[in-house]
């Protein structure tokens, strides 16, 4: 289920603005439930294969006087580290954007996978797409 079209992050009401940045923290955890999705099929329906999260990339909808960006995007990373452990700890960013169709949150992620366990293709259906480095590692280029 895609949670509702939002509008920015943002409120004058101190309460409001609580209340939006738990929404937004939610509308994060579903945007990596559905980048786990897209990683999942890519690597044929086994995540073992993650040797780890690099970095997420997080964009929130919100006005130019909300900072609490971290905290909204918060709602991906803690999941990840939820779901991998220590494997899903990652470098990010946490930034505030204009996002298309009133979305309220955007999320890409790098993974890096098992080489030796994964099909090397430069782009699929979900819109993956593979890099391999110079010592056989896949890093997964993600975004939802």
């Amino acid at each position: 289920r895609r949670p509702p079209r939002s509008t920015p992050l943002y409120s004058s009401a101190a309460s409001d603005v609580y209340k939006r940045q738990e929404e937004g923290y939610d509308a994060a955890r579903h945007c990596a439930i559905s980048l786990l999705a897209q990683l999942k099929s890519a690597v044929n329906g086994d995540l073992n294969k993650v040797i780890k999260v690099v970095k997420l990339g997080g964009f929130v909808n919100s006005a130019p006087d909300f900072t609490e960006q971290p905290s909204v995007i918060n709602g991906a990373s803690d999941l990840l580290v939820e779901l991998f452990g220590d494997k899903g700890r990652h470098a990010r960013t946490a930034v505030g954007a204009n996002l298309p169709l009133g979305v309220a949150v955007e999320i890409d992620g790098i993974f890096e996978i098992s080489a030796t366990s994964a099909t090397p293709i430069t782009t699929d259906t979900s819109g993956a797409q593979l890099k391999q480095s110079t010592d056989g590692s896949l890093f997964m280029l993600l975004g939802r």
